[in-house]
Formats: C-alpha cells, sequence, structure tokens
C-alpha cells in the first residue's frame, strides 16, 4: 500500500480474454493499486505506459504483442516492472527475448504476492 501522501500504483495487466482480465484485475486490486485492463490491439494507442509501475503480461497474449509491449516500456526513462503471466493448467509459454522481472503462475495468491513485491520495490519500500 502507498504511503500517505504517496500516488497510488498503477497496473497495467494486458491479454486476450477481456473476461479473464477483468477476474484477475478484481484480484490484482487487493495490491492497493489501481488497474488498468487492455488488449494488446489498445495499448499503443490507448496507453501512456510511463504511467504505470507494473505491467503484467497475460498468457493469452501473443509473443510478437509482448514483445512490442515489453520493448515499448523498456525505452522508457524509468521503465515499469515486467511481470509474464503463465497459465495454470496450459502450457508454460516460451517468451524469449523479452525483458521481464518475474514470471508467475495464474494463482490469485501468487499473482498478488509476486505484484506487490514488485510494486513495493518500486517504490523503495521494503516488505517483510
Amino acid at each position: 500500500m502507498p504511503s500517505p501522501g504517496a500516488s497510488q500504483p498503477a497496473i497495467l495487466l494486458v491479454g486476450e480474454d477481456i473476461e479473464l482480465l477483468d477476474t484477475r484485475a478484481a484480484v490484482l486490486r487487493n495490491t492497493g493499486a489501481e488497474v488498468k485492463c487492455l488488449r494488446s490491439a489498445q495499448v499503443p494507442e490507448s496507453a501512456d505506459l510511463k504511467a504505470f509501475d507494473l505491467i503484467i503480461l497475460c498468457h493469452t497474449l501473443g509473443e510478437p504483442e509482448a514483445r512490442t509491449i515489453a520493448d515499448a516500456a523498456e525505452r522508457l526513462i524509468h521503465p515499469p516492472f515486467i511481470l509474464l503471466l503463465n497459465s495454470l493448467s496450459g502450457p508454460r509459454q516460451e517468451r524469449s527475448g523479452i525483458r521481464f522481472d518475474a514470471v508467475v503462475e495464474a494463482a490469485p495468491e501468487v499473482l498478488v504476492r509476486t505484484a506487490s513485491e514488485l510494486l513495493s520495490r518500486r517504490n523503495g519500500t521494503c516488505e517483510d
């Protein structure tokens, strides 16, 4: 959670299944962050990537789209963290050549814990 006077952290969740994104966004709000969901086609026109502390690339996103978003984020002066999200039931997707800070399975408790840890690092705080 942000400290008093600090701005609320922001998460961008990108994938292709809007219902799945909405469910994950509800879970991610437990981090205390504002969460925005977009399909990959909406990212270039709708998202100012520097406004986000964490970008989560869902397993429903194709590798070319994931790479494009990660590359755009990496070009920023203060790039956000990138978290790759794998399916619990499907095959593990290879994401070669994509810069990322963490890869997690889609289990809600793991997702919230990892997102919270990355957000706390972004804000310069430590969690015990």
